[in-house]
């Protein structure tokens, strides 16, 4: 019953400000919500019409069909533009314009490509539109491979079929099957049926913002709450509280019920309204939301701890976020965990990351996270325990 009253306490003195407590409800919103769009119209603009000026200096047959083949592709033209830009290509360099890229087809290029000998092609990317020439350059790195692969097509024909052959038929027969083997390298999707994030276990990219966006609502939302709203240390309050049998351990205790308790309320409160605005990015599901109370209770027993063991205020901020920024990386809520280096990908670490993978559990087979749920359960219990143990000044 006393941990009760501590408790309410608690509650009474977030009450008691209204107004510091509005701002630190809408103030992550808020600032999340300009970044956001700040962000989101700068590369939205860039990518709605991503140019390529093609200088084509071989002007063959065969390039001139590829030229045609990227810029009726489908898949492509969503995305990309492609621009003839002659055989000028000073006057592309000199000015730019909106292009991200200019891919410069050497002379030779065809006859090179016919004999099995790598010809570079040239690429000039535009800087001053960096989201545009970056998706560029991975589209250009990406086609590597399909040049590699219609040039082995060839190489393999004119080895055993048109070394043998003379004059012009030999030179129709090299043509053709350049053009087949291109065509059939571009043609590569056709071959696959692919499923985003599914067997893996990584979540698409859709719920993988949602995640991000709603974590790092809630951590700035919670960094707030506990820096504007923290008691502060008063010996004539402390030896009342004495007198009454209430120890530093039971202040301690409801205050985490406090934390945990206003982050079940604001990320049911956060989800609930994202799914009902954003349906088609997140559904709401209780799961879902347990998973997010887990942790919750994580980064609060994590501050409990460091606020037990450091009493200096700026040392305990740092080790604090340094900590939790930590632990989120090493999750894959900061990077998705397909670009994380191998070592914090380790098997080891695989009891860390169920507050990622219980996440992916849920979204990609739709199954609860037991498994995760225990391990978090079980780093619960290590906070606490280490919440008991004696403070030391830093």
């Amino acid at each position: 019953m006393l941990l009760y009253h501590l408790w309410i306490n608690e509650w009474k003195r977030l009450w008691k400000s209204p107004t510091l407590l509005l701002f630190t409800l809408l103030l992550p919103i808020a600032l999340f919500t300009v970044v956001g769009f700040v962000v989101y119209s700068t590369v939205q603009e860039e990518l709605d019409d991503v140019e390529m000026i093609i200088v084509d200096e071989d002007e063959t047959f065969e390039t001139k069909a590829l030229i045609e083949q990227l810029a009726g592709d489908q898949t492509l033209a969503e995305q990309i533009d492609f621009i003839n830009g002659g055989t000028d290509l000073q006057k592309h360099l000199r000015h730019p314009k909106e292009a991200a890229a200019i891919i410069q087809i050497p002379e030779g290029f065809t006859e090179q490509l016919r004999s099995g000998n790598n010809e570079n092609i040239t690429i000039y990317l535009n800087d001053q539109i960096p989201f545009s020439s970056q998706l560029a350059q991975l589209f250009l790195e990406s086609g590597q491979s399909y040049i590699t692969s219609a040039q082995a097509g060839v190489n393999t024909v004119h080895h055993f079929y048109s070394s043998e052959l003379e004059g012009k038929e030999r030179k129709d027969v090299l043509q053709k099957n350049t053009i087949h083997f291109t065509f059939l390298a571009l043609g590569r999707n056709d071959l696959f049926d692919m499923h985003e994030g599914v067997s893996s276990g990584l979540l698409s990219w859709n719920d993988q913002a949602v995640l991000t966006g709603i974590l790092l609502i809630y951590f700035l939302t919670y960094i707030l709450l506990v820096s504007l709203f923290q008691p502060k240390e008063n010996q004539a309050i402390q030896e009342r509280l004495q007198l009454i049998a209430v120890t530093k351990a039971k202040q301690r205790l409801a205050t985490f019920l406090f934390h945990i308790s206003f982050s079940w309320i604001y990320l049911f409160g956060l989800v609930w309204v994202i799914s009902k605005q954003f349906e088609t990015y997140l559904s709401f599901s209780w799961p879902y939301v347990f998973q997010w109370f887990g942790m919750a209770v994580i980064l609060s027993g994590m501050f409990m701890v460091t606020d037990r063991l450091i009493k200096e205020r700026a040392s305990k901020w740092f080790v604090f976020i340094l900590a939790s920024v930590a632990l989120l990386l090493v999750n894959g809520f900061i990077i998705p965990p397909a670009y994380l280096p191998e070592y914090i990908q380790a098997t080891w670490l695989m009891p860390v990351r169920s507050l990622y993978t219980g996440f992916a559990t849920l979204l990609t087979h739709n199954q609860w996270p037991w498994g995760e749920w225990i391990f978090m359960l079980i780093g619960t219990g290590i906070i606490l325990l280490l919440n008991g143990l004696p403070r030391r000044k830093v």
